[in-house]
């Protein structure tokens, strides 16, 4: 029996080389270009899991990032097999995919809250730093032979992958407190009428007299009380709501779990308790201004006809691609990238201000008179700066923060008008005022920011976004409040108030035990308090999570002026 064993011609021989050449060749490739990649996937989840809340926890958003990561990989693939990539360009890929990560990992971008008002901050020694290390990976990678390279590429690579994948494992959305009906009624809390708090979103409380007097509306706050020497406790809105929903300051721990109480405790959770109705009309659902127990919820962005989702995808793709970026070029980037994803839907945001009062006006008509709490959160004055005094949306033409705080003031006159027209004004407490005061305001901001003592001054240089003249402006919230059955021209108060005092407020007018560290703003007799001020949470959204994040915590009092600043530590 003969046996015919199978023979090689040389073509066949050569073809199976050619195609074990271009394997190995595409391996080495997308190996190479694996940092790379993943880079669009880690770096939006390292931003994700530090501002879920401000996602709503859809992590549906980050199946996009994946989802190009992947395709461009074989991609990448299969076009090294289909055609040949020197080795320079896959050391190329290489050297830019380890700088990306590399550098997103030791200059990390420092970025306020993504609003009108954020800001970018750099440092020259941050920009020195990063283009040391695209030097130091460039002249590592010409004198690597790219195998090595390529190994240490891979090592990189799984590390801060197997880190990603640990942040986004850690994410959880927090669940609701059961909220148990007490045997406690509205009429044991012995309250004939409703609570509406309404915030003006950086309304600076040193403009307020200013502009009532120039809109000559003074008769229209008839029963109110301003308060003109009123403190903000932080200077901006997340660090901000925990401040007076809770009315206590942050005292260590987990910053984010402090925040998260204001979301599902606070006066709004012991008002559900006792049988109040809960109404919000805010902005969004993210943020720390919601309460997942209202019963009536009302939103800006429902309003303007925006998708939650769109929109933070777009935010999410926006930081990403500044985090990608080099420092140089990141405001750049932002800028360019803002006139395609956040002007456009800012815009709708901004202007849906107007409809959600337009919506609380309608639904005030058939509220009850007794038994609700409605807070309603505006973002009026705060920039971008779209509307004019007389609150019409500007097509082109930027407006001013004066324009604006016009058209916020005659909002409160058309709030205010509604709820006497419903008959619901002179049984209910009246709250007005803001989260914070305004940076680029020209007035005095006030005596204690005559002598700001060197360790406040340091404190502010090394901890905020803001400088220390726009510190002490932000410090500077409108705060002003009508009790029931008060009347009579409204009244000016020299007396020193913060925004911690809006809980106690509320637990006075109702006689219920005061949970806070604040007292009634109303409270003649009540010992005086410092005022708490907290440096530091406006870059919150710049720690990377599971980070330690110092706050420096000082206080104010008229009588002794600054208090020692003081180290209070917090684990995201």
């Amino acid at each position: 029996m003969t046996t015919h064993r199978p023979t090689h011609t040389p073509n066949t021989r050569l073809n199976n080389m050619t195609i074990n050449y271009h394997l190995v060749h595409a391996r080495n490739a997308t190996a190479s270009a694996l940092p790379i990649f993943i880079s669009f996937f880690c770096i939006p989840i390292t931003i994700f899991s530090s501002n879920a809340y401000e996602f709503e926890w859809d992590t549906f958003i980050l199946l996009p990032f994946m989802a190009i990561a992947i395709i461009g990989w074989i991609i990448l693939f299969i076009t090294s097999i289909c055609g040949q990539l020197s080795n320079r360009y896959i050391k190329f890929m290489l050297t830019i995919g380890v700088f990306i990560l590399l550098s997103d990992a030791l200059f990390t971008t420092q970025w306020g809250p993504i609003d009108g008002n954020s800001q970018i901050k750099i440092s020259k020694t941050e920009t020195i730093g990063q283009a040391c290390l695209a030097t130091a990976i460039v002249l590592i990678s010409y004198f690597t032979p790219i195998l090595s390279s390529k190994n240490y590429g891979f090592l990189l690579t799984c590390a801060i992958t197997a880190t990603s994948c640990i942040q986004l494992a850690s994410i959880h959305a927090p669940h609701a407190e059961s909220i148990i009906n007490s045997d406690k009624s509205i009429h044991q809390v012995k309250f004939k009428g409703n609570i509406y708090e309404i915030v003006f979103d950086g309304f600076s409380g040193l403009e307020f007299s200013k502009t009532i007097r120039n809109l000559n509306i003074k008769n229209e706050f008839s029963g109110f009380t301003f308060f003109e020497n009123s403190y903000a406790n932080e200077t901006g809105t997340d660090a901000s709501l925990p401040s007076f929903f809770q009315g206590v300051g942050f005292r260590g721990g987990n910053y984010y779990e402090y925040q998260e109480k204001a979301r599902y405790g606070g006066f709004r959770s012991r008002l559900r308790e006792n049988g109040f109705n809960i109404s919000l009309y805010i902005p969004d659902k993210a943020r720390y201004w919601s309460f997942p127990s209202a019963q009536h919820v009302v939103t800006s962005m429902e309003l303007a006809g925006i998708n939650p989702r769109i929109q933070h995808l777009q935010t999410l793709l926006l930081v990403s691609a500044v985090r990608l970026t080099p420092i140089p070029i990141k405001r750049w980037t932002r800028r360019k990238l803002e006139a395609i994803f956040v002007n456009s839907s800012y815009h709708k945001y901004k202007s849906a201000s107007i409809p959600l009062i337009d919506q609380f006006i309608k639904d005030e008509k058939n509220r009850n008179r007794a038994g609700n709490y409605i807070y309603m959160h505006l973002i009026l004055p705060h920039p971008p700066f779209l509307l004019n005094s007389q609150c019409a949306v500007t097509q082109e033409v930027a407006t001013s923060y004066d324009d604006q705080t016009k058209c916020a003031t005659l909002q409160m006159v058309r709030i205010l008008q509604a709820i006497a027209e419903a008959k619901n004004f002179d049984n209910s407490l009246i709250l007005i005022h803001s989260d914070h005061g305004f940076d680029s305001v020209n007035s005095d901001p006030g005596p204690f920011a005559k002598e700001v003592p060197i360790d406040v001054e340091n404190a502010i240089t090394t901890n905020e976004t803001f400088d220390t003249p726009g510190v002490m402006r932000r410090l500077r919230p409108l705060i002003l409040s009508k009790r029931p059955a008060q009347s009579g021209e409204i009244q000016t108060s020299p007396k020193q108030v913060q925004l911690l005092d809006i809980s106690a407020t509320i637990y006075s007018e109702l006689n219920m035990s005061n949970s806070s560290d604040g007292d009634s703003i109303f409270c003649d007799s009540c010992p005086y308090k410092p005022v708490e001020i907290y440096f530091g949470a406006s870059r919150l959204s710049s720690i990377p999570h599971g980070k330690k994040f110092l706050f420096l915590k000082s206080s104010y009092s008229q009588s002794t002026g600054w208090g020692p600043v003081t180290k209070v530590e917090a684990i995201r």
